[in-house]
């Protein structure tokens, strides 16, 4: 509700401009619909449906995000825990099953005792996801960055980045679909990125930050970190400071960890879908580390695929 008040003296172009501001909250659009594919489409945008909360879910997470805390994170003064909204976040009021992100966001804000929460929904905006898969675009994360850096205390420019580009990209809403939406990947380098060593549980061979033969497979986004891999070092001996950071991840933070490696010796990612988190400690040596649980909505919603 806006009121306006004016005196008999206020110019009659006041009122009509007043008038003519568009209120509208978007409330009343049409309710998106599921193609033949399952998907939708909006603004450019193809997305699935993640269906409703899952507060038994949401309430797994949580207990999962403080047992690893207790087990291996006595050491660390810095741990936070962080959710990626999906890009449904931004059209919720028009999906077909509207998900409550306040009540999840509620469940961990008041069961996760062994990290502190960092909110980065005000950090992303529809545009900053690819067009044809969930993923966020790299580029985009600046304010991401900025809020992260924030908590574990680093300040990282995305501007002295150098930007590549791949212009053939489909994201997995595109698998097996000719002639599908194409749209350009980009992935940044810098000087930390090119001189750093990439050990990957899965593949001891390649060391690299960025494997750009991906590029031209059915998975592109797998040019960030190779893809999904149980554990991954990432050690940069041209650091300025003896920081490590341990991230528990899923594939978001493929593209999130090259740029943070500026601000830190060493980087291991940790993706718990892949490993028992109670044999962590024969693979990794905890020893007080900075540590990051970033997970999007749909893996808290469905915790029973962490280990």
């Amino acid at each position: 509700l806006i009121l306006l008040v004016v005196d008999s003296f206020a110019p009659k172009a006041f009122e009509t401009s007043f008038l003519s501001l568009d209120l509208d909250d978007g409330l009343n659009e049409p309710a998106l619909e599921l193609d033949t594919n399952g998907y939708m489409f909006v603004s450019g945008q193809y997305m699935n449906d993640i269906g409703t909360m899952k507060e038994a879910s949401v309430q797994k997470f949580a207990e999962k995000v403080n047992a690893i805390s207790e087990q291996y994170l006595k050491d660390s003064e810095n741990v936070f825990y962080a959710v990626i909204p999906s890009k449904n976040y931004y059209v919720n009021h028009r999906l077909p099953t509207p998900f409550d992100y306040d009540g999840m966001n509620n469940i961990l804000r008041n069961q996760i005792t062994g990290a502190v929460g960092i909110n980065l929904y005000p950090y992303l905006g529809f545009d900053d996801y690819l067009k044809t898969d969930f993923h966020w675009k790299q580029e985009n994360l600046q304010k991401v960055v900025d809020r992260l850096g924030e908590s574990l205390g680093f300040d990282i420019d995305l501007a002295q980045f150098k930007k590549n580009t791949y212009d053939s990209f489909t994201g997995q809403y595109g698998y097996g679909k000719p002639d599908f939406l194409k749209e350009t990947l980009t992935y940044l380098t810098n000087q930390a990125t090119d001189t750093a060593v990439v050990d990957n549980y899965q593949d001891k061979e390649f060391k690299k930050v960025y494997h750009t033969d991906k590029l031209t497979t059915t998975s592109a986004y797998d040019v960030f970190l190779s893809g999904p891999t149980p554990l991954i070092t990432i050690q940069n001996d041209n650091a300025t400071s003896d920081k490590e950071l341990i991230i528990f991840r899923d594939s978001f933070s493929s593209s999130l960890a090259p740029l943070l490696i500026d601000a830190y010796k060493e980087i291991t990612l940790i993706d718990i879908r892949y490993v028992m988190s109670s044999k962590l400690g024969e693979f990794v040596d905890f020893h007080g580390q900075d540590v990051l649980f970033l997970y999007n909505d749909q893996i808290v919603n469905n915790s029973d695929m962490l280990k």
